[in-house]
């Protein structure tokens, strides 16, 4: 599995998909990364978004509120 962080504009709210080998991942992200994970489990998604947080990078909760499918 891949994570990768791009940056964006603080004030946006952005809808990302990321088509990886297991299908969709969908993610609304406010704040100044989008994580893009090539998982469809969202417990796999939350873990691979713990290395970024530790890389100083600033996460908002609205990463918490994703889907799957």
């Amino acid at each position: 599995m891949n994570i990768v962080v791009s940056s964006v504009s603080t004030t946006d709210i952005v809808r990302q998909s990321y088509i990886g080998e297991n299908g969709v991942f969908k993610i609304w992200k406010k704040g100044s990364i989008i994580i893009d994970m090539s998982t469809t489990d969202a417990e796999t998604a939350i873990d691979l978004a713990i290395p970024a947080d530790e890389l100083g990078l600033l996460l908002s909760d609205y990463w918490r509120n994703c889907w799957c499918r």
